[in-house]
């Protein structure tokens, strides 16, 4: 029977071409180590009309004698870039000056846009596509294969789709070639297409307990479809088991194992998945957070992409293996393997876990003498921990652990349920309240997305430099109805609400993993409420089971706030709790805990519907590979830094040094105040912002007392209807806050201030003269809009008596200073409050209604930092209109661009993106 290949149609300029030989795909079989290279170099005769060329071969280097190592390896070949104008790269090679020329008379512009791959896949389109296309169609027939097989035989008819070559087989021989390779894909041509065959319909026979598939005098037939899941899909193999007397691997199990196929079930298994399939998954379920439901779909489009199969059923089957692959993972690399005194079940609390080689460690890595280091170098003994909660690994209230314990409880990561389970439903309602504005990480913790879940997330303790997850630092947080998190929600003075939470879930996660480093005694603990944590911490521990209690009188503790979380915290957090001004904290931000988070966060898709141990097993084994990626990855990180630190370590020594210098008389005490405040002598803190000046009550009460002292001095009765001085500007300056308010609000009555503005001026002689020589107007003005008239407001000549009470202008002043000093710091406030606001939006809010509330709160910030800035500009104003009787004002001018964050994130993103916006314009596509 003659055979045809599907080809493309009209290609008669193809015919005398092999298209299938090596040259004809740009390979050879001559080795291109013992094939010289050639170069020429030319010049042409006196009389320009001959050239000589002489063509040199260059030799290959030659290789040193003895034993070397090859750096470069095959790394170096993995990245195939082919240049899409390799014409133009040689032209240029050959004609040096004429590049040089060519770059002389065109300076290149720099590249600004310029994406790696578009050009070659351009190229590819316009040149290569419809070539690889015919190609792959013919891959689809016979590509001209014999008719015969190579044994001379038979037919060749079957081919394998998964070795290379394509070359065409006999049964006999496509059966004896995959005895080692019992999954390959086989194909059988039927005249005009191949249709898919089984090795087993082909009498395949898979020998367990043998080597090389040798066939056993005393085998037992197994199932004939007996069900082998692999990388390339669904399986049906004829398997026989072993029942040799000589044979160690008796358990079909066992026999199963050695072959690499891990069996369904110890007792007479019907099905496997190869140990392959399970390192794939187990490999893209970490790096991609690929779930096994995805995973197992695609074996089965792979195996049929119809859907005319079902394969459902063996879903389970691949969830439970996959859980029993990690465990046993686990325990082969924590050493478990290997112990012969101990079996699996005796593994000690966290002695799975990938601990931090950077970390001290007693017997390890700490120097003798490490105990009594002086105060400036503890830091380098020092424990530094980080911990915080993830409410994006939620649990939905799906089975139970009774149902689904955990197979490795307290092992890894997590604290043992064991333990844990109990503490926490002892726990009782707590009524902490937070004090510090702006922490509202948690306001949806007792809400609607709470319920229907049995656990509402994670707290963890993590090493803060190096981003290591602590053995036994992970504990779930529980939810139906109760709080039970790691983090406050603060007074909300818009909202006039208090929330109280607990915090003896993160005091047990943080205790479980101290347990470990008891024998240190240095530690740097960061948590992004620490101004709320820290406080009674000492009760707290005393509520903690006894085996977990620790005396915090035996270390060293210092503690920290986040360098980004500190920022929207109250002044006195950012003085207290700053990283910056904390003895050997050195450039550390402490905000490792939240590059974790972005990605363990992703794997709740999943996680979210399991039960709770599968939940548990899984996060552990995430945690494996993400310790282990940072341990080996720490040489790296390590030397990055120090080359880094080396070379910023100049330039602070510079500046400091001339800072010193300029400030010689007051290095002294500077340096005595930051000793002392380090060493406990003292308890001032040096970085404590200066007390900003009176505020404005408190010039109202200082003006208050002196008219009451100057009208006991005169022996003056004044009536008791009347106002003083000091009520007449302070209504003044009430009026003028309404006047803004109304003015910021357009949807305000305009009534409030109507009766006040009449009432006001009788207080106000000269404002009084100085309106009867304005000419009238037309229509009455709107109340935010009619003039006052205070003493800055008049002319010098207004201001003085008769006109103007004696001091007035003065007393007005002072209330001018305290009024910009009390709104410079209700900005500076405000902005603090709207960086929070920012920062918990981006973090916390997922949903539409979410977000248009943290926007409206965003906004409602904004307004009131905007109003403060008027309020500032508005009284330096009228403090610079009375120089000439109170002295020169030192307040400076308040522009718009300096009434911002210290880091705006929305205004970051706009910027960075008009900015790549002007890049992409300015460059073209060749450039």
């Amino acid at each position: 029977m003659k055979r045809t290949s599907t080809q493309r149609g009209g290609g008669s300029r193809k015919r005398g071409r092999n298209i299938f030989s090596l040259q004809s795909f740009g390979h050879t079989l001559k080795d291109p180590a013992s094939t010289p290279s050639t170069a020429r170099t030319g010049n042409l005769t006196s009389d320009g009309r001959r050239a000589n060329v002489q063509i040199i071969e260059l030799q290959p280097p030659e290789h040193p004698s003895g034993p070397s190592v090859d750096l470069s390896g095959d790394d170096d070949d993995w990245q195939d870039l082919p240049g899409p104008n390799t014409a133009d790269i040689s032209s240029a090679t050959r004609n040096p000056a004429r590049k040089r020329s060519s770059a002389t008379q065109n300076p290149v512009r720099k590249r600004k846009w310029y994406a790696t791959t578009d050009d070659n896949l351009r190229y590819w389109v316009e040149n290569f596509r419809d070539e690889y296309l015919r190609v792959l169609i013919t891959r689809e027939g016979t590509m001209g294969g014999a008719d015969r097989c190579s044994c001379g035989e038979a037919e060749a008819v079957y081919r394998c789709n998964e070795c290379h070559g394509m070359q065409m087989f006999c049964r006999a021989c496509v059966v004896e070639a995959h005895r080692r390779r019992p999954l390959c894909r086989i194909e059988a041509w039927n005249g005009r297409f191949f249709e898919r065959r089984e090795l087993r319909q082909l009498g395949l026979r898979v020998q367990l307990g043998h080597a090389d598939n040798q066939p056993c005098p005393c085998a037992h037939r197994g199932r004939e479809k007996f069900v082998v899941i692999a990388p390339n899909g669904f399986h049906h193999v004829a398997v026989d088991f072993c029942q040799c007397r000589l044979n160690n691997s008796t358990h079909r199990w066992e026999q199963l194992l050695l072959y690499g196929w891990f069996p369904s079930t110890p007792d007479n298994p019907q099905s496997a998945v190869t140990i392959s399939a399970l390192k794939l998954f187990h490999a893209v379920s970490l790096q991609g957070k690929t779930t096994a439901y995805h995973f197992f779909n695609a074996l089965a489009k792979i195996t049929d992409n119809t859907g005319s199969r079902a394969f459902e059923r063996r879903y389970q089957l691949v969830l439970r293996l996959v859980r029993e692959w990690r465990n046993l993972q686990a325990l082969k690399r924590g050493g478990m393997g290997n112990d012969r005194d101990r079996f699996a079940a005796e593994t000690r609390d966290g002695e799975l876990a990938v601990e931090c080689i950077a970390c001290p460690k007693v017997g390890v890595n700490l120097p003798e003498g490490w105990e009594t280091a002086s105060p400036e170098r503890r830091f380098l003994f020092a424990v530094f921990w980080a911990f915080d909660a993830c409410f994006r690994l939620k649990r939905k209230k799906i089975s139970s652990w009774a149902a689904d314990p955990s197979i490795q409880d307290g092992w890894a990561y997590f604290t043992a349920w064991k333990e844990y389970g109990p503490f926490v439903n002892t726990l009782g309602e707590q009524t902490e309240m937070s004090t510090c504005t702006g922490l509202a990480a948690l306001d949806h913790a007792n809400t609607k997305y709470a319920q229907g879940y049995a656990a509402t997330g994670c707290g963890m303790v993590t090493c803060g430099r190096h981003e290591v997850v602590a053995k036994n630092g992970v504990g779930g947080f529980t939810g139906g109805g109760k709080v039970s998190s790691s983090s406050c929600l603060c007074w909300n003075r818009d909202a006039e609400r208090a929330v109280f939470l607990r915090y003896s879930n993160m005091d047990y996660v943080v205790a479980s993993a101290w347990r470990h480093v008891r024998d240190l005694l240095f530690f740097l603990l960061s948590y992004d409420i620490m101004c709320q944590w820290s406080k009674n911490l000492k009760e707290h521990l005393l509520k903690l089971p006894p085996a977990l209690r620790f005396h915090l009188a035996q270390y060293v503790v210092k503690f920290v706030i986040p360098k980004l979380h500190i920022l929207g915290h109250l002044a006195w957090c950012q003085e207290f709790f700053s990283l910056l001004f904390t003895l050997g904290a050195a450039q550390a931000d402490m905000e490792g805990i939240e590059r974790i988070w972005s990605s363990s966060g992703l794997m709740g898709a999943s996680t979210r519907e399991m039960g709770p141990g599968s939940r548990q097993d899984t996060l552990d084994d995430f945690w494996h590979h993400w310790n282990w990626n940072k341990v080996v990855g720490m040489g790296l990180t390590l030397r990055t830094r120090l080359l880094k630190a080396t070379k910023e370590l100049e330039r602070q020594r510079d500046g400091l040094e001339e800072f010193s210098e300029a400030q010689e008389e007051q290095v002294p005490v500077w340096r005595k105040m930051v000793d002392d405040f380090e060493s406990g002598a003292s308890l001032v803190n040096p970085y404590q912002l200066p007390k900003s000046g009176p505020t404005l009550r408190e010039i109202e009460l200082e003006l208050a007392r002196e008219e009451e002292k100057t009208e006991r001095a005169s022996a003056t009765v004044r009536d008791a209807t009347d106002g003083t001085m000091t009520e007449y500007l302070m209504l003044g300056l009430e009026i003028e806050g309404q006047q803004r308010q109304l003015a910021a609000d357009l949807l305000a009555k305009r009534s409030p201030t109507a009766k006040e503005l009449t009432d006001f001026r009788k207080y106000s002689p000269g404002a009084l003269q100085h309106l009867a020589t304005v000419p009238d107007a037309p229509e009455a003005p709107e109340s935010e809009r009619t003039p006052l008239l205070l003493p800055s407001a008049l002319s010098a000549a207004e201001r003085l008596p008769p006109l103007s009470a004696p001091g007035l202008a003065v007393s007005e002043a002072r209330l001018r200073d305290a009024q910009c000093d009390e709104s410079l710091g209700l900005i500076r406030h405000g902005l603090s409050i709207k960086k929070r606001l920012q920062t918990y939006r981006s973090r916390n809010s997922r949903r539409q209604h979410q977000n248009t509330r943290s926007r409206t709160l965003v906004d409602s910030q904004q307004r009131k930092v905007d109003l403060a800035a008027d309020t500032y500009r508005q009284a330096r104003a009228a403090r610079r209109a009375l120089d000439d009787v109170a002295g020169a004002s030192q307040w400076q001018q308040l522009n718009k661009a300096d009434v911002r964050m210290l880091e705006d994130e929305e205004e970051a993103k706009k910027e960075e993106a008009t900015r790549d916006e002007g890049e992409k314009e300015g460059s073209s596509p060749g450039e």
